[in-house]
């Protein structure tokens, strides 16, 4: 059970990594160029990204994304060239999902926007302590979804 105080620092916590998402996103608009998606789109890709070659069924349960709506989200990311589905070699695994080329040019101008966004914090102090604890609550919370999820009766 959460302290009140403690349940106040991570709603603080969680307060300041939405807006800062959101000021990240404002800065697409000096790419044009970049392949906007919609927040399923970008958790499937972030997904296929860090791991290619994987099923849509582990997509899905890391992503915690329902097998239609997974199906759906493949098929919109496939007609604008961000993956393709092959068939898995040799175990199996019926079709797999590779990010495209198109899809690591997208991701690369994303990252220099998303840089550039946040250059102002280049100067901090702990900057890559704080990018591994931030990274180590993604995670955190991360595993923590299926059990949410299983809870919630979804």
């Amino acid at each position: 059970m959460l302290t009140r105080a403690d349940a106040d620092e991570l709603a603080d916590l969680a307060e300041i990594v939405a807006t800062l998402a959101r000021d990240i996103e404002r800065h697409h608009i000096r790419d044009p160029e970049i392949t906007e998606l919609s927040t399923g789109e970008q958790a499937v890709m972030r997904y296929v990204d860090r791991h290619p070659g994987a099923t849509p069924s582990e997509i899905a349960q890391d992503v915690g994304m329902q097998r239609p709506n997974m199906s759906a989200t493949l098929r919109k990311l496939e007609e604008r060239g961000l993956v393709v589905r092959t068939e898995g070699q040799g175990d199996r695994r019926g079709k797999v999902v590779t990010p495209t080329p198109y899809a690591a040019e997208n991701l690369r101008r994303l990252r220099a926007v998303w840089s550039d966004a946040l250059a102002p914090a280049a100067g901090e102090p702990d900057l890559a302590e704080l990018t591994a604890r931030l990274s180590a609550i993604r995670d955190l919370v991360a595993a923590n979804r299926g059990r949410l999820s299983a809870g919630s009766g979804r």
